[in-house]
C-alpha cells in the first residue's frame, strides 16, 4: 500500500481520501471546521473530542513511527510509576478517594499533553530533509 503524502493541514477532504470512517470525519468536522494543523494543542482537542488518533500514527514513515512509539512508551512508564504511587497512597490511607481522583485526572491530562507534544514533533519530522 502506498503511503500518503504528508498534508500541510488535516482537512475533511484529506481524511476522506485516507478512507477515514464517516463518524470520525463528521466528528473532525465539528471540532475543526476549517481543518487543523498537527500541534500538541490540536492533538489534545482531538483526544478530548473523542477522535481516534491511532491510525494517524500508522501512516507515519517507519523510522519516525518507531521514535514516536519509543517516546510514548517512556511517557507510559513514567505515568505508570506515578499512578502506582497514587494507588499506594490511597490504599495506605494517606489520601482520600476525592484527592486520589483529582490527582489521577491531572496525571492523565499531563500524560496526554506529553503524548501530544511527541506526536506533533514526529509529524513535523515527516518530510523534513535530513541534514
Amino acid at each position: 500500500m502506498k503511503r500518503p503524502r504528508k498534508p500541510k493541514k488535516i482537512t475533511v477532504e484529506w481524511l476522506k481520501k485516507q478512507n477515514a470512517c464517516e463518524t470520525q470525519v463528521e466528528r473532525f468536522k465539528e471540532l475543526f471546521p476549517r481543518g487543523a494543523f498537527v500541534t500538541a494543542k490540536n492533538y489534545m482537542k482531538a483526544l478530548e473530542g473523542g477522535l481516534d488518533l491511532d491510525w494517524l500514527e500508522d501512516i507515519l514513515p517507519a523510522r519516525i513511527r518507531w521514535n514516536l512509539h519509543t517516546e510514548l512508551e517512556k511517557n507510559a512508564k513514567e505515568w505508570g510509576d506515578k499512578y502506582d504511587r497514587l494507588v499506594i497512597l490511597r490504599e495506605g490511607g494517606k489520601i482520600n478517594e476525592t484527592t486520589y481522583r483529582r490527582r489521577n485526572a491531572r496525571l492523565d491530562k499531563t500524560c496526554q499533553r506529553k503524548d501530544g507534544k511527541a506526536f506533533a514533533k514526529a509529524w513535523e519530522k515527516w518530510g523534513a530533509r535530513r541534514r
